[in-house]
This record gives structure tokens, sequence and C-alpha cells, in this order.
């Protein structure tokens, strides 16, 4: 027995007769839900992409009170050593960390304070610099700046 095959105009010619496409929003609503992706606002740094990985990776070494090696920072951050290597020599080339001759890494003076020299920020810091040595000379044994970004104190001077 020969099958026929027929279409309508909905289905056009390449598409079998009764078949629609699917949207991409309602072919991912029906799949399983142990088969869709999680839309996770708390990830680790190694779910993100490689700027929130290579941030992770700054932030480990600069609360580090030595150099780091490879294989230290890969536990530290949950990276494979593999993955934590590729993004380490980027952050090498753009000038944000240092291998030492013991292939330890730590954070170059970029990493640690990036504002540029006429950064507003550290013109503040420069014109504060001599009134906040006044204050401390007159009240006390300091004297600090501080400015407030949302909830977060940031010190930007201290005399």
């Amino acid at each position: 027995m020969a099958l026929k095959r027929t279409h309508t105009p909905a289905s056009g010619p390449h598409k079998p007769a009764g078949k629609t496409l699917k949207s991409a929003a309602a072919h991912e609503a029906a799949r399983p839900a142990s088969r869709r992706k999680a839309a996770s606002t708390a990830q680790k740094p190694g779910d993100g992409g490689a700027l929130q990985r290579g941030l992770a990776i700054i932030d480990t070494l600069i609360a580090a009170e030595q150099p780091l090696s490879l294989s230290e920072l890969s536990d530290t951050v949950g990276l494979t050593p593999s993955t934590m290597h590729r993004l380490l020599q980027t952050l090498i080339q753009s000038g944000y960390v240092y291998r030492d001759a013991l292939n330890r890494f730590a954070p170059t003076p970029r990493s640690v304070y990036p504002l540029g020299l006429h950064h507003p920020l550290n013109m503040l810091r420069r014109d504060a610099k001599e009134p906040l040595q006044s204050l401390r000379d007159k009240y006390g044994p300091t004297a600090t700046l501080s400015i407030f970004f949302d909830t977060r104190r940031l010190i930007l001077e201290t005399a």
C-alpha cells in the first residue's frame, strides 16, 4: 500500500499535514523540568562567564596574604587547573596578575588600585589630604575620608 503525502497551505510542501512548528519558548516549556536549564541567580564563579571567573580570581589573589600557586587558586576558586591556567594567561597579558619565578601568582597594582591618575576619586583623595592631616593634628589620632556606595562604605584616604 502506497502512502500518499498530503499537505495543506499551512503545512507547506515540506511539512507533513497537521504538524506545526513550536516556538522556542513552547518547546522549552514542553521539556521535562529535569531537562530544562536552571535559571539560578546565585551562581558559583565557575558557572558564570569568563569575566565573572576572572574577577573571582582577582578577588582571591587580593584577599590572599601571599602569592598562590595554580593548584591553590584552582581549589579556592573552584575551577579546573586547565581553565584556571587559561584565565590566568589572559589576566597576565592584560596586566592584572603577575607570575613570579616560583610560578606563583599575585595581583598587580593595576588590579588592586585600577583608577587612573585623573579619576575624580583620586583627585578628591589628593585634595583631601591636607585638610585631613589638619583635622588629625587638631582633634585626634586619625581622620578619614569615606564615601558611601549604596550600603557599602569606601575609605578613600586616611591621615
